[in-house]
């Protein structure tokens, strides 16, 4: 093999690399601009500290495993606007099935899974089948999941949930260090990972999707 093949491989290597990683890298530089900025500001008593990044990860472990999915839509081109609303939906739903019901926490997590797959199902079907837009069609069934929710709940927060769906919630592993719902945002992540490196059917068909709609983009612009 030539020099020159040698150095055009080496190249495509590392763009691959650079494209792989570049969230993580743009995650890093986050950090550290925050980090710079509170330690000048505050001092590093307070942002470098694991109660801290605790209370972010708590924070930000709900949004990330919602954004997980709607990535996937971004993959095919499309976009849900029903995510928020359906979440919203499921948690009032499981509420009540383990309340006031007296449902096994297991058994209306399932109920929960099914509802948003119904959901998603609807808003499938209306955009493959029936040809509505993306943002209509979600933004229709937002408004249903919403309307939904406040009719069940009549607007009222339901509180004192079983021990079992607060320890998903709010319990802690490893000696009361480590956040449970961390956890499961970590574990949907390596899930949603496995999908988008092509280990599943799934994964094939956003690989095909996203060429696709590449070639799209490049005759739009006339590359």
């Amino acid at each position: 093999m030539s020099t020159k093949a040698i150095t055009l491989n080496s190249k495509k290597s590392v763009g691959a690399l650079v494209k792989d990683w570049m969230s993580l890298v743009g995650i890093a530089i986050l950090i550290v601009v925050f980090s710079i900025i509170s330690y000048v500001k505050f001092g590093a008593q307070y942002f470098l500290t694991w109660s801290n990044w605790k209370n972010i990860l708590l924070q930000s472990s709900t949004v990330a495993i919602v954004a997980l999915g709607q990535s996937i839509m971004l993959l095919t081109g499309n976009f849900d606007l029903s995510l928020g609303r359906m979440v919203c939906l499921t948690s009032c739903v499981g509420a009540i099935l383990m309340k006031n019901v007296g449902m096994s926490t297991g058994l209306a997590i399932l109920i929960m899974f099914a509802i948003g797959l119904a959901v998603g199902a609807v808003n499938g079907f209306m955009v493959s089948y029936v040809g509505v837009p993306a943002m209509i069609a979600t933004l229709g069934t937002q408004y249903i999941c919403y309307g939904l929710a406040k009719l069940l709940t009549q607007a009222v927060p339901i509180a004192n949930m079983p021990d079992s769906i607060e320890f998903l919630g709010r319990g802690y592993i490893f000696g009361g260090v480590f956040p449970v719902c961390v956890l499961l945002m970590i574990i949907f992540a390596f899930a949603a990972e496995s999908v988008f490196r092509n280990l599943s059917i799934l994964g094939v068909f956003l690989e095909r999707k996203t060429g696709a709609l590449k070639e799209k983009i490049r005759e739009k612009r006339g590359i």
